[in-house]
């Protein structure tokens, strides 16, 4: 889980005033902005789009209901490390070539970078709603996206994310069909809103945490955000 960072130079917003308008978009609308940054979008039109976005949503909260009753109170790192996986918080990651704020290593390593949560939590508590008052709030927000994308690689052969693909050719018999990454963070957002509890989407937290690093790119990344969600009106 990460962003690219964009350094265009433009008037900052505040920050309270993007996460509260953020608020009050809907679920199509940020399944919009996953598909967004996905490879192959122009495969599909945008009631397409919405229409795959709520499939995973569906599969992500499914998992999390059957994961709130295997872990039966347990914390989710607890809950991790007793299904092997290997749980790290680093100062930053390796390359530092982007900005990063967890990663999930297959098959059973979680890394966290505390480098996100240091920025972060000089802008806490952001208010609006969004409740998040600690660092170990967004930690466990981070682990179980990371989590779901441990629980794909388990039942790969079988979960929504994995199984659905879009064909890109056929010359002939010969067909070739890609998987649709975007699923899996859709997927995963939903899971870890279910999992926590969460009243917004934790694709909020995008613009959050790049504004610990760079106000301008966070404001960039919430302007790009409406535009996106803003085509919903084209239906």
């Amino acid at each position: 889980m990460g962003q690219q960072a964009d350094n265009t130079k433009v008037e900052t917003l505040d920050l309270d005033e993007m996460l509260s308008s953020l608020l009050f978009l809907t679920d199509a609308q940020w399944g919009l902005y996953a598909f967004s940054r996905e490879p192959v979008r122009q495969k599909f039109s945008i009631p397409e789009r919405i229409r795959l976005a709520q499939q995973a949503e569906e599969c992500g909260r499914s998992f999390a209901g059957e994961l709130n009753e295997k872990a039966a109170g347990r914390s989710m790192r607890e809950y991790a490390e007793q299904m092997g996986i290997t749980v790290e918080y680093l100062p930053i990651p390796g390359d530092g070539a982007q900005v990063l704020f967890a990663q999930f290593f297959p098959p059973n390593k979680i890394r966290i970078y505390d480098d996100c949560l240091n920025k972060a939590e000089q802008f806490l508590p952001v208010g609006n709603g969004i409740g998040i008052n600690r660092r170990e709030e967004i930690a466990n927000i981070l682990l179980s996206h990371e989590l779901f994308h441990w629980l794909e690689e388990q039942n790969k052969n079988g979960i929504f994310t994995k199984q659905e693909k879009v064909q890109l050719w056929s010359i002939g018999p010969l067909k070739y069909s890609a998987p649709i990454s975007c699923l899996g963070e859709i997927a995963a957002m939903a899971f870890t809103q279910e999992l926590c509890g969460l009243s917004f989407s934790p694709y909020l937290l995008d613009v959050l945490l790049v504004y610990g690093y760079n106000p301008a790119a966070a404001t960039n990344l919430y302007r790009g955000i409406l535009r996106v969600a803003g085509n919903i009106a084209l239906m």
